[in-house]
């Protein structure tokens, strides 16, 4: 789901944190993983939303994971 902004008086859809979280995630490559560690605190995450957006994609074994790297 996108949320709704307003540019120039242009509403563009824009991705959630919560989804670009889920590609890092999903595309597996060690870069995506520490940055989506890494941004993981920075951000204002809808924690319901993220815990669905991964078990549509079948992350959720792989969210732990990226906590525990954070945490190196």
């Amino acid at each position: 789901m996108a949320a709704d902004k307003v540019f120039n008086q242009v509403p563009p859809r824009v991705l959630r944190p919560e989804h670009w979280l889920t590609i890092m995630l999903q595309t597996g490559r060690p870069k995506d993983r520490l940055r989506a560690a890494q941004s993981r605190d920075d951000l204002e995450l809808d924690g319901a939303l993220l815990d669905q957006i991964l078990a549509r994609h079948n992350l959720v074994p792989a969210w732990p994971r990226l906590q525990t790297l954070s945490d190196e």
